[in-house]
């Protein structure tokens, strides 16, 4: 089966990354894939958290303010 990535699109502001739908923790490939400045991030440096419509992103690494960060997830709801 194909699954299609919902992106969204940050600027680093030195709080949590904030998604309005759960990402889909039972895949086989990781859920989620960030990117800072286009580069991609290891889920080491990152720690996810998630409610029954929520997803929260929590960076472990400080970056850059203003930094682009740039999620793609796989979730069965709709953004």
């Amino acid at each position: 089966m194909s699954r299609q990535r919902q992106q969204f699109q940050f600027t680093y502001d030195g709080n949590p990354l904030k998604l309005d739908i759960k990402v889909n923790d039972s895949v086989e490939v990781p859920a989620v894939q960030l990117y800072v400045n286009s580069q991609f991030q290891e889920s080491a440096n990152y720690s996810i958290t998630t409610t029954a419509t929520t997803t929260t992103i929590t960076l472990n690494k400080v970056y850059v303010l203003g930094d682009v960060i740039e999620v793609a997830v796989l979730s069965d709801q709709v953004s």
